[in-house]
């Protein structure tokens, strides 16, 4: 599976980025701006930056990411 790309703003602490390599697997790995997040395998919530909660989610459409419940911007690294 492709690794999944979302991009937010959390507001004072600015834009992040986050990526997902095997999402909902048991070698699901996350990144949180280019920083690699320890978490057990099946973990779908993570803090983020400014305390901001941070949630995976399987849809109709695919994994999302959830920001404070809002859906975050997918994010295509190839067009920067």
């Amino acid at each position: 599976m492709a690794a999944l790309w979302w991009k937010f703003n959390s507001g004072e602490a600015g834009t992040h980025l986050v990526r997902v390599k095997d999402a909902g697997l048991a070698s699901q790995e996350v990144w949180l701006d280019g920083i690699h997040v320890d978490a057990p395998p099946g973990t779908m919530t993570f803090t983020g930056p400014a305390a901001t909660l941070l949630e995976l989610q399987q849809s109709d459409a695919g994994w999302i990411l959830l920001v404070d419940g809002t859906v975050a911007e997918v994010y295509d690294p190839g067009m920067g």
